[in-house]
């Protein structure tokens, strides 16, 4: 998506979106995010994947300490393997909550 992104005129990547991909415009900034994103991607710290690519969106949203708590507290292997699991619903809910105790650490 990156290569094509840059591969086109200014403003013609969101129209080739819009008229030629099954997605809104917000997921190609995510899964680009997700892939310039050398944390998520390292299997180091992601061994692995959720298998839900918004999962490893979300995890490129938290700060540099977040993360690191994260890693050095052994929850994003928790979470990730918990969440094959859960519903829309329960996925919303912890995505709540979780921005609530973000803000708590920043």
């Amino acid at each position: 998506m990156i290569e094509a992104k840059e591969g086109l005129p200014h403003g013609a990547f969101m129209a080739m979106v819009e008229s030629d991909l099954t997605f809104g415009q917000s997921t190609p900034n995510q899964l680009m995010a997700v892939s310039k994103d050398n944390r998520v991607l390292n299997s180091e710290h992601v061994p692995n994947p959720p298998p839900n690519w918004g999962t490893l969106y979300q995890l490129t949203q938290l700060s540099d300490g977040q993360f690191e708590m994260g890693l050095e507290e052994g929850w994003f292997r928790v979470v990730i393997s918990a969440l094959a699991s859960f519903t829309t619903a329960h996925l919303q809910a912890m995505k709540s909550r979780a921005k609530m105790c973000a803000t708590e650490y920043d």
